[in-house]
């Protein structure tokens, strides 16, 4: 499907065409699509360079910058700099072909640059979902009409609707706007869509006469105004000031003239609002260890798993059928994780489209809901408190709210034993895991994440009920496991480290013995914390009356004492946040914006 179009002309250079291209490329991006910024030609002495090594104009990669896409050559392909005494630079597809005089120019390069201009745009219109185009100048321009590459004849290789901007500021704009819709051929005007009157400051009513005027007095649908904004910015024509697309009137049509849908006026400026995803994690990590993790009924949680029980019902077979089981089982994980991310994602837009804020709110909280480091000290701690008091019936109790293993019978060093296991696994499960997936892919990827850890948590077993429905679940936690488990277990060694426990043994028992855990995954975190605390892990569950025996993991050195408990907590949090700052850190370099 090839990609929708907007393009922004103006009546003149300076109208404040390549910020709001900017602000639209930011707010299309905010909205959940894939866009990219497009400039036929542009003529500026300041240029950028490519991660490609390619030149081109500042404004298109600061646009790109808006997009959060990596600027590329397709972007600008052309780039004229100007040298002095009517001679430019030629910057094409990101090379310089060397130093032209403008006659030249005209009469020699002008085909070979609209072969140029046609395969970079037509490459981006393939790639993104919407490209948003700046023009040049001015389109009505009739001495140069013949031999325009960036306004008109864009839009029409494009089919792209139009919006014309003027700059009201050194006044004459609704002259400007009459005179260029008035020298445009028929099929031109047809393709503007709206006005736009850019860099109003002061009192609007002085406008609003004006604004009627160009309603009546113009063909098309929609005027809006721009007000005036300083910013740190400065455009490639070196004006110490720019615009900020901060609607005042109309603004709702600026979508709908892309074909996408429309948004509120009140935050059509603010794209500047939206957080980066790192700062995000670090917000709704902080919000997890302040809050905790309430599981009302409509936590993320609670849904996914009502959402299991009730397609679970469904789907399972009345009559045993192992390959059945096995297919309606994979339908079941697929539903559960692409629901959830899908979703998630859609809501997320949804109030985006209302205000970019108000996501970036909601963003967060999700996020905190995916992870688990309070619920986890909380639960933990609630077991060592009857233990230091000596009360074991009620550490015990605490204990079976946690862990899934049967506790009625345990004393006090396996009750310390399953504690100890449960904050060594859920390290990575419950806080690390989400917290990398978060930075790569939001809160939508963080709670897919969540999804297939409470799927596997419901019937990723290994009984004679949920082997074969529960087969792909559990292979699929394995899977999505794998990495974050042993990224969890660097950091636990790191943490032994910091926290003054024993780095060394930590690093020796998780490479002797993560593989001696059932689950690929889990012996990871166990053998760091096992040798980081100079314990040993491991041995006889009882699970629903059935003994379950597990190879040791660790050396006894220590007995187990409540003490361990607080001390894995310890771990957890001293890894989790280390997790936390060296991935928001990672992701910062690569976004190339501060946190």
């Amino acid at each position: 499907m090839p990609a929708a179009t907007i393009m922004i002309q103006g009546t003149t250079s300076s109208a404040g065409k390549s910020l709001l291209c900017a602000g639209l490329c930011r707010l299309f991006h905010q909205d959940g699509f894939r866009v990219a910024p497009f400039k036929a030609q542009n003529m500026s002495t300041k240029s950028a360079m490519t991660a490609g090594g390619g030149e081109i104009s500042v404004s298109q990669a600061f646009q790109a910058i808006a997009a959060k896409v990596e600027p590329t050559v397709d972007m600008n392909p052309i780039l004229l700099k100007p040298l002095g005494d009517m001679t430019s630079e030629i910057i094409l597809a990101g090379k310089s072909i060397g130093q032209i005089y403008a006659a030249e120019y005209r009469d020699k390069y002008v085909g070979v640059a609209l072969e140029c201009i046609e395969r970079s745009y037509h490459r981006l219109a393939a790639e993104y979902e919407i490209v948003v185009i700046e023009g040049a100048g001015s389109p009505a321009e009739v001495n140069l009409k013949d031999r325009d590459i960036c306004n008109m004849r864009i839009a029409r290789m494009a089919d792209a609707p139009v919006l014309l901007v003027a700059n009201i500021d050194p006044g004459g704009a609704l002259a400007a706007i009459v005179g260029t819709l008035e020298l445009l051929d028929a099929d031109e005007q047809d393709r503007v869509k709206g006005l736009v009157i850019n860099k109003f400051r002061g009192d609007f009513s002085l406008l609003a006469p004006g604004l009627d005027f160009l309603e009546k007095r113009t063909f098309p649908t929609s005027v809006t105004s721009l007000s005036w904004k300083r910013t740190r910015w400065a455009e490639e024509a070196d004006y110490p000031w720019t615009t900020s697309p901060r609607s005042t009137r109309n603004a709702t049509g600026l979508r709908q003239w892309c074909g996408t849908p429309s948004t509120s006026t009140s935050c059509l400026g603010s794209w500047g609002c939206e957080m980066g995803i790192s700062v995000m994690i670090v917000i709704a990590f902080l919000v997890d260890a302040a809050i905790g993790d309430p599981r009302r009924a409509t936590h993320p949680v609670v849904l996914m798993g009502r959402a299991i029980e009730s397609l679970e019902r469904a789907l399972r077979p009345r009559r045993a059928d192992p390959g059945r089981e096995r297919f309606l089982g994979a339908v079941l994980a697929a539903a559960i994780v692409g629901g959830t991310y899908v979703v998630s994602r859609m809501l997320l837009a949804a109030v985006r489209h209302i205000c970019p804020c108000a996501g970036d709110v909601l963003e967060i909280w999700m996020l905190s809901t995916a992870l688990a480091a309070r619920g986890l000290c909380d639960g933990a701690m609630q077991v060592r408190s009857p233990l230091l008091d000596g009360d074991l019936p009620a550490a015990k109790a605490s204990l079976s709210m946690i862990v899934g293993r049967d506790t009625e019978n345990l004393g006090e060093e396996e009750v310390v034993r399953a504690t100890v296991e449960t904050v060594a696994e859920n390290t990575s499960d419950g806080v690390i895991a989400p917290l990398l997936f978060g930075l790569i892919g939001g809160a939508p990827l963080a709670l897919a994440y969540k999804a297939v850890n409470t799927l596997d948590s419901m019937v990723g077993y290994k009984d004679e009920r949920y082997a074969d429905f529960g087969r792909a679940s559990a292979k699929l936690d394995d899977i999505a496991s794998f990495i974050p488990a042993r990224i969890a277990g660097l950091f636990l060694v790191a943490a032994a480290g910091v926290a003054g426990q024993d780095c060394g043994g930590a690093w020796r028992i998780m490479l002797r013995d993560q593989r001696a855990h059932p689950s690929p995954n889990s012996g990871v975190g166990e053998a760091a914390v096992a040798g980081a605390l100079g314990v040993q892990l491991g041995g006889a569950n009882t699970y629903e009356g059935k003994i379950s025996v597990r190879p040791h993991i660790g050396d006894d050195l220590e007995v187990l004492r409540p003490r361990h408990i607080e001390e894995s907590v310890y771990l957890m949090y001293w890894a989790s946040v280390m997790a936390m700052v060296a991935g928001a850190a990672l992701r910062t370099i690569f976004d190339g914006v501060g946190v």
